[in-house]
């Protein structure tokens, strides 16, 4: 096939080409090699996985309306197309135990893929077909801080958050620019059971330290984003102290 562009990768720009559609009987090899994934992390020594249904990946490839041009029992109906998450969950399942599994999902933000024209639907079709499994938590990106032609803007999901919760019989695990703050007041309140850090994480090491102390944070550096290697991944200093 014809390469369409290129992608940066940690060994520098790769083509890549347009990916054809699995066969039916593949998607079950598929769902198989995430069940071989969940063996291997708890042979590891994990704790639990976490189902990302987030994003560009396979599974949004699936159930976004706007992507699936399936005609088989995957596409079609936004419940043939939550089929597919719904089959890894039970197979990840299959092997912790719904309480050692979570799910993350970020319906609503469309920052690199085509939008779903219902994400809504979508989220809460999803919700109840994984619920027989009764996995532990649901990991939901609120909202994002994307660049949008040299200017970081922040995209907030349109989903209302009450009817995700009341979808959902697990814990609910917010994610999307929180500060401490904000954090303790949506725990507070029980929109949430519990904050999830991502950048603040990554340049605050100590984070959860600093935040009992009230010493100041780092800021990440977005340019070191997806570049590869350490810098701007595991080199931030703790406080008071050098990398």
């Amino acid at each position: 096939m014809k390469p369409l562009g290129t992608w940066r990768t940690y060994d520098g720009e790769r083509e890549f080409v347009t990916p054809r559609v699995l066969a039916t009987q593949e998607v079950q090899e598929v769902v198989g090699q995430y069940r071989q994934a969940a063996v291997n992390a708890k042979y590891a020594g994990f704790d639990g996985v976490e189902f990302l249904a987030a994003g560009r990946y396979l599974p949004t490839q699936f159930s976004n309306a706007a992507i699936n041009r399936r005609d088989d029992h995957y596409g079609g109906s936004v419940h043939n197309r939550v089929r597919f998450s719904a089959e890894v969950i039970e197979a990840l399942v299959s092997v912790w135990g719904g309480g050692s599994v979570g799910i993350k999902v970020s319906h609503g933000l469309n920052f690199d893929h085509p939008a779903d024209p219902d994400p809504q639907e979508t989220c809460l079709c999803l919700l109840e077909a994984i619920k027989p499994y009764g996995i532990a938590y649901l990991h939901r990106m609120e909202q994002v801080d994307m660049p949008v032609d040299g200017v970081e803007k922040s995209l907030v999901s349109p989903i209302d958050q009450q009817l995700v919760r009341a979808a959902f019989d697990g814990a609910y695990l917010a994610n999307g620019n929180y500060d401490q703050p904000l954090a303790a007041q949506k725990i507070a309140s029980g929109e949430a059971d519990a904050i999830v850090f991502g950048r603040l994480m990554i340049s605050n090491p100590d984070l959860p330290a600093r935040f009992r102390s009230g010493e100041a944070l780092s800021q990440a550096d977005p340019a070191t984003f997806y570049e590869g290697g350490a810098r701007g991944y595991v080199d931030y200093p703790t406080h008071g102290r050098e990398p």
